[in-house]
């Protein structure tokens, strides 16, 4: 059996290097480290090149910004997702857990009190860790900045975003969310400036993961890649989470400068722009037919606020939380979906717009009222229409098949991808055309996608958060790939005495 090296081994190597261990996600074998000399760094970099699996900074990450209830007539955002229609199916769940990764919740609102997730395995304010999960008294999630159960939003983002997930409906107040009743799991690792690190968002991203989450709200990003990033979303897909992130609001065609977590490479991410109307992007978002899955209402969107207030912002960071609430909507009608099918149900909810032609990869609106419509129809393929990038690949669901699944790439141009026996499309390098794709279940029942459109890159760039005017101005991207800058970074080393890669996240 190969050996992994003790933690206390690798706490001894970094203080030879003067390097301090700040932590370690041991979820994804990745450790953050300190040090106050970028040379150190450098020169460790240069030594250890052969056992270094990556490293990178720890970059800076900032937000991307018919009911009963009083202010429901003004929220006509929410009115344009298609969402009465949906609400004659289901309202929501309180078994369903979406975790929100943000500034923290005013907990106290009128509007969100109910819909705050409780650990019952924790009891509240003995000092212990009576779960045993690492985190002492999260009994009503984490706050990543302070170490402590009391994820407070000093801000207004997250209280704002969780309201569009799920603000309490139909109790004669305020707003109503996309979910009546949820559970909501508050995750604060952004501060009152709307600002963190990419650490604290794996932090998140993993907590939420080991505490029963099924999705999680992302409505921040960076222009920095992380491969430690990846790593999370993938273990947290593995365990049945999905992440939803802010596509960004610099205008831009995120293909060629993606926003992250959106543009992560991996099955676990679901990357959302934002509508100002049917077909119409807002004039802030970010687009991309590769890298950006859809489009939901972001503009001008009625939400709760801190102190029991109400207010409107605008941003991808709005569209964002109207996905995971219709993601909320989608598992409360069938709690037996899987993290792929939950995904690629969103995917194949959409209304295509001929306007997101070379737009988004689904080329469409999200649709609560369809998303949960095609619960109740016979074997399909899911997503039925996407665009996938030549060299790349993408995961096919077969939904309510009988039997083993034969999966086959049809029509005149079968030479442009394969499909292998799991259902994932292997687009061929350097290749551009249509497709069709066809699964045959046991019983003969034969399902077909509609049109599957292999792209070459041709694209443009990311990032943000805006508010109105009258909500006041929210915080924008920053980033800085110098080691002073913020000094941390992401480094997973791979020691070859064990045979065994580990991986290390680390401050400057």
């Amino acid at each position: 059996m190969k050996k992994v090296l003790p933690l206390t081994d690798l706490s001894t190597i970094f203080e030879k290097h003067g390097f301090k261990l700040i932590k370690s996600f041991k979820q994804i074998n990745v450790s953050l480290i300190s040090s106050s000399d970028p040379q150190q760094v450098q020169q460790f970099k240069e030594e250890q090149k052969d056992n270094l699996a990556y490293m990178e900074i720890d970059s800076p990450v900032s937000i991307v910004q018919a009911p009963d209830d009083k202010l429901y007539p003004d929220q006509d955002s929410l009115q344009r997702l298609g969402i009465e229609q949906a609400w004659d199916l289901t309202t929501g769940s309180s078994s369903v857990i979406v975790a929100v990764s943000d500034t923290g919740i005013f907990t106290l609102h009128e509007d969100l009190a109910n819909q705050i997730w409780t650990n019952f395995k924790e009891i509240a304010s003995n000092g212990k860790d009576d779960d045993g999960n690492g985190f002492v008294d999260d009994v009503s999630g984490w706050n990543f900045i302070t170490s402590t159960g009391k994820p407070n939003d000093d801000h207004g983002h997250g209280t704002h975003v969780s309201g569009i997930i799920g603000a309490q409906g139909n109790n004669h107040f305020g707003v109503s969310g996309v979910n009546w009743n949820i559970q909501i799991m508050p995750l604060k690792f952004l501060d009152k400036n709307g600002s963190g690190s990419t650490s604290g968002g794996i932090s998140t991203i993993l907590y939420a993961a080991d505490n029963g989450a099924r999705i999680l709200n992302a409505s921040w990003g960076s222009s920095s890649n992380s491969a430690a990033l990846k790593d999370a979303i993938d273990y947290a897909f593995a365990k049945g989470m999905v992440t939803i992130a802010a596509a960004g609001n610099n205008s831009a065609n995120s293909d060629k400068e993606p926003i992250y977590p959106g543009g992560t490479d991996s099955d676990g991410v679901i990357a959302v722009a934002s509508s100002a109307a049917a077909g119409q992007l807002s004039s802030f978002s970010n687009f991309g037919a590769l890298s950006v899955h859809l489009a939901a209402p972001g503009s001008n969107v009625l939400s709760t606020y801190l102190n029991n207030g109400f207010t409107r912002m605008s941003g991808t960071s709005m569209a964002t939380p109207m996905a995971s609430g219709v993601a909320g909507l989608l598992l409360a009608f069938d709690k037996s979906l899987s993290a792929l099918e939950l995904k690629n149900g969103l995917l194949n909810s959409v209304i295509v717009r001929a306007s997101y032609d070379g737009v988004l990869i689904t080329e469409g609106d999200l649709d609560a009222s369809t998303t949960l419509k095609q619960l109740n129809e016979e074997f399909k393929i899911w997503p039925h229409q996407i665009n996938i990038k030549d060299g790349d690949s993408f995961q096919f669901s077969a939904v309510k098949a009988r039997g083993q699944v034969v999966w086959k790439v049809v029509g005149k141009n079968k030479k442009l991808a394969s499909i292998d026996a799991n259902g994932r499309l292997h687009a061929n390098p350097g290749q551009a055309g249509t497709l069709t794709i066809s699964a045959t279940d046991e019983q003969g029942h034969e399902a077909l996608t509609g049109t599957i459109t292999v792209l070459r890159p041709n694209g443009g760039s990311g990032g943000g958060c805006t508010k109105d005017a009258n909500a006041g101005e929210g915080p924008s991207t920053q980033h800085s790939d110098s080691w002073s800058f913020l000094g941390y970074l992401l480094l997973a080393l791979v020691i070859l005495t064990y045979k065994k890669r580990q991986r290390i996240f680390s401050k400057i």
